[in-house]
């Protein structure tokens, strides 16, 4: 709204600055000149306002829709859904299910539980919004099932274009898609939080603290089987065929010269300048933050890498590589990992610890990783920290 607010006075300013024109003394042409810089300014703030006042409807219409959900206007009470959506509103959509009885028969399957249970749908949180995996441009699909196809270009089989005279027909070349089928891993936790804690006037600030840690555990796990991987879950990108390596040689960072060799490495197939970046633990952070020269002066980056993101994050492991004390970094255009999620993923409330005076929260997370350009990744190695 502030933005949009700026925007009309700008235009404004432009369009009375144009009328001020009349009343200067000035030639034909430099009252052309600057007139048409004043209706160039014009017709961009035009625009400008016309993309805001889009997005301020839309956001008033997604409001009204929020309120109307949490005033439970469609006939039913929401109130495990409202309490996710007044303590954290995010991107994704998602059902939550509220199991409203549940009791146990004469077996422990879970066809013998009778209860009724609610789907409502509506914003929640995403649990990658805001995360490395976000800042680094990794593409997250929502997909339906198991089974979902996922299409990837094969550039191998992309054809050629044929220069050819004006008599003759354009060559004919045909691109190959190839269907990726998901193969969608289980990870989850119940979590368990004491009702003395969810009591009270610090009930609004508890469950803001639950909620933003279950998020936050989310993205960690994600981040963590992307890069190193993990049993049952992603394969992560070090043992991924195809990703492309600098080695360090067991020596700590001392300047510039490892980042532009996978620089490099990433543009020799055609990866993104605007998408690289570089996640790095925080002890090569540091590294790369005192870099100095034989006057004691700090290395600023080549110009190349200027504008190339550094995110530090500790997820990346210490001793890893050859012999102790050693790390690595991965350097890459990320849009090409692929995190596909079923459902963004599921948080159901648990009836089972009422006797233990507990709220317990099951988060389960159904997920695939693939990585459909391994080359636009490289991971630099067995640096010594």
């Amino acid at each position: 709204m502030e933005e949009l607010i700026k925007a009309r006075q700008g235009l404004e300013a432009e369009r009375k600055s144009l009328r001020g024109l009349l009343d200067e003394q000035l030639s034909d042409v430099e009252f052309k000149k600057r007139a048409d810089v004043h209706h160039e300014k014009v017709r961009a703030l035009e625009a400008k306002i016309s993309i805001l006042e889009h997005e301020d409807n839309e956001q008033r219409q997604s409001a009204k829709r929020h309120g109307d959900r949490l005033s439970g206007a469609n006939g039913v009470e929401p109130i495990f859904a409202r309490s996710m959506q007044e303590m954290y509103q995010g991107k994704g959509e998602m059902k939550v299910q509220i199991p409203l009885q549940k009791r146990a028969l004469n077996s422990t399957s879970g066809a013998s539980l009778m209860g009724v249970t609610i789907n409502e749908g509506g914003d929640v949180f995403a649990p990658l919004a805001g995360s490395v995996l976000e800042q680094i441009g990794v593409e997250v699909i929502d997909v339906e099932n198991e089974t979902t196809k996922v299409a990837k270009v094969d550039f191998d089989g992309m054809p050629n274009m044929t220069a050819y005279n004006e008599t003759d027909t354009i060559p004919v070349g045909e691109l190959t898609l190839k269907a990726v089928v998901t193969n969608l891993t289980n990870r989850g936790v119940i979590i368990k939080v004491h009702n003395n804690l969810l009591r009270g006037n610090i009930t609004q600030r508890t469950e803001t603290i639950v909620r933003q840690a279950i998020a936050n555990k989310v993205q960690e796990e994600m981040l963590r089987e992307l890069l190193i991987g993990k049993a049952k879950g992603f394969t992560g990108l070090d043992s991924i065929a195809g990703i492309q390596t600098v080695d360090a040689a067991n020596l700590a960072i001392s300047n510039w010269e490892k980042f532009v060799s996978a620089y490099t490495k990433i543009l020799d197939y055609n990866g993104s300048v605007a998408n690289i970046s570089a996640v790095i633990p925080p002890v090569v952070f540091g590294q790369v933050q005192n870099l100095k020269d034989s006057t004691n002066q700090y290395l600023v980056p080549p110009p190349g890498l200027s504008g190339m993101k550094i995110i530090p994050c500790s997820i990346i492991k210490k001793d890893y590589g050859v012999g102790t004390n050693r790390t690595r970094v991965y350097m890459g255009d990320f849009s090409a990992v692929k995190i596909l999620l079923e459902n963004t993923y599921l948080l159901m409330s648990e009836h089972r610890y009422l006797e233990e005076d507990v709220t317990a929260f099951r988060v389960v997370v159904r997920a695939d990783m693939q990585l459909h350009i391994p080359e636009h990744i490289v991971r630099v190695e067995n640096i010594l920290y």
